[in-house]
C-alpha cells in the first residue's frame, strides 16, 4: 500500500514543533528507512503513520483515503486493521499476563477471521522464531528480545499490509537482529508488505532499506537510494553515524584507492576485497 505524506506539521501542546512541512512518498512493497538523531521527529511521524496521532496541518494519503486532523472514526478504525505498529516503547503495550492472551487479544480486536484460531496463534509465534511452549508463560518472564518478538507475533497475527517499527534493533542482540532482518525481508518478498523502519541505527537500516529519508528537526534533509545517501557527504553533516561497512569502503577508496562498490552485506564486501587484492 503506497503512502503519501503531504506537507505534514505536528505541534505538541507545549508549542514544541515535532514535524515541519514533511513530505514523503513510501512506495508499495518496499522497505523504507527513516533515519534521524534523537528528537528528529521519528517517533511522532511513526505515530502519525500508525494513526495514533493526526497532523495539525497537511495530510497522509493511504490508497484512496486521506487522513487529516479530522476524519471519520469508523473509516480510521477500518484502516488501522491494515497497519501493524511496534512502538519504541513496546514494553508499555503488554496488557495481559500470558503470551497466549496477548495474541488472542490482537486477533479479536482487529476481527481477523481464521478457520483455526488456535493454530493462528501458534503460527504467529512460529514465524518470529518463538516456541509454542511459551504460550502460557507470563510475559514478565520473557527476555527483552523475546518480548520484542512477541510484539512482532501480535502484529503479524492479523496480517497487516503495512508494517511500521520504531527503533527495530532496540533491545536485540546481534543474533536476534539478524533473525529480524531475515523475517522482514521475507515479509517484503514473499508476502509483499510495505515496511517502514524508523531508527538512528544506520547499520541496521543499511542492511534492509530500499530507500532512505534523513529527517532533522522534523523535516526531510535528504532522500534517495541507500547507496547514494550513505556514500555521499551530506549524512556526515548530521549527528548520525555512517554504517560501519560504508565507513570502511569510503576509507579504502579514499586512502588506498581500492575500487570497491558500496555494499550492505559484509560477505559481499569480503569477496570484493579478495578480488581487488588478487
Amino acid at each position: 500500500m503506497e503512502i503519501k505524506v503531504n506537507h505534514v506539521d505536528y505541534t505538541y501542546d507545549d508549542k514544541t514543533k515535532a514535524l515541519n512541512n514533511l513530505n514523503m512518498l513510501i512506495k508499495d512493497n518496499t522497505i523504507t528507512g527513516i533515519i534521524g538523531a534523537k528528537a528528529a521527529g521519528k517517533t511522532t511521524l511513526a505515530q502519525i503513520l500508525a494513526l495514533e496521532k493526526f497532523p495539525v496541518n497537511g495530510s497522509v494519503q493511504m490508497k484512496t483515503i486521506t487522513i487529516a486532523k479530522k476524519n471519520d472514526k469508523e473509516m480510521i478504525q477500518n484502516l488501522m486493521k491494515q497497519i501493524g505498529f511496534i512502538s519504541e516503547y513496546y514494553n508499555e503495550n503488554f496488557l495481559y499476563d500470558t503470551v497466549y492472551k496477548e495474541i488472542d487479544f490482537m486477533l479479536n480486536t482487529y476481527e481477523y477471521v481464521t478457520l483455526n484460531h488456535e493454530k493462528r496463534i501458534k503460527d504467529s509465534l512460529k514465524i518470529v522464531g518463538l516456541s509454542e511452549n511459551l504460550l502460557h508463560r507470563h510475559v514478565n518472564t520473557l527476555s527483552q528480545g523475546e518480548k520484542k518478538k512477541l510484539m512482532l507475533a501480535k502484529m503479524l497475527s492479523y496480517n497487516p499490509k503495512i508494517i511500521i517499527i520504531d527503533e527495530p534493533s532496540l533491545d536485540l542482540d546481534s543474533y536476534s537482529q539478524n533473525e529480524l532482518i531475515k523475517l522482514l525481508r521475507m515479509m517484503k518478498t514473499r508476502y509483499h508488505k510495505t515496511i517502514i523502519l524508523l531508527s538512528k541505527d544506520t547499520n541496521f537500516i543499511n542492511k534492509l532499506a530500499d530507500y532512505i529519508y534523513v529527517i532533522e528537526e522534523g523535516t526531510v534533509k535528504e532522500e534517495g537510494r541507500k547507496y547514494d545517501v550513505f556514500s555521499g557527504d551530506e549524512l556526515e553533516k548530521t549527528a548520525l553515524d555512517l554504517p560501519l561497512i560504508t565507513s570502511f569502503i569510503k576509507l579504502a577508496r579514499q586512502e588506498k584507492n581500492v575500487k570497491i562498490e558500496y555494499r550492505d552485506d559484509i560477505y559481499d564486501l569480503m569477496k570484493d576485497v579478495y578480488q581487488s587484492a588478487r
